[in-house]
């Protein structure tokens, strides 16, 4: 499940592609990287890389 902020996220993000691309497989695409974008983020935070 979602937390809300989560959800907010990916409603503002929907919200401005859907201005920019009309192709709702294009939309799919650019909310998938956001999300991979973010969750990289989010284990660099929580572990972060050592060489």
């Amino acid at each position: 499940m979602l937390d809300t902020d989560t959800k907010r996220r990916i409603d503002t993000a929907r919200d401005i592609l859907v201005d920019k691309m009309p192709d709702p497989k294009s939309q799919v695409e650019q909310i998938t990287i956001a999300l991979i974008h973010k969750f990289m983020d989010d284990s660099c935070e929580i572990q972060p890389y050592t060489r």
